[in-house]
């Protein structure tokens, strides 16, 4: 299943709704990721920044990866532009 490969490559998930199907729950137990649960709107923001702190602790990325990776992410999706 193609959400199977992108949380295996991911470094953490987000659950964004409040709906999520019974075999995707069952799914996130068994990967050893950092989860976080659904947040609604009056305590999402400081769930997500603590949620992206914590994934920094544990995959720690120096300023020139970052940028790197964004570099490359940028390079790629510009092919994709609207001016085509």
């Amino acid at each position: 299943m193609c959400r199977n490969w992108l949380i295996k490559y991911s470094d953490g998930i987000i659950i964004g709704s409040e709906d999520v199907n019974e075999e995707l729950k069952k799914y996130l137990i068994t990967v050893n990721k950092p989860v976080l649960e659904f947040k609604d709107e009056s305590e999402y923001i400081d769930a997500y920044n603590d949620f992206y702190d914590k994934i920094l602790l544990i995959f720690p990325i120096t300023l020139t990866e970052l940028f790197l990776s964004l570099k490359i992410s940028l390079d790629y999706y510009s092919r994709y532009s609207l001016q085509r």
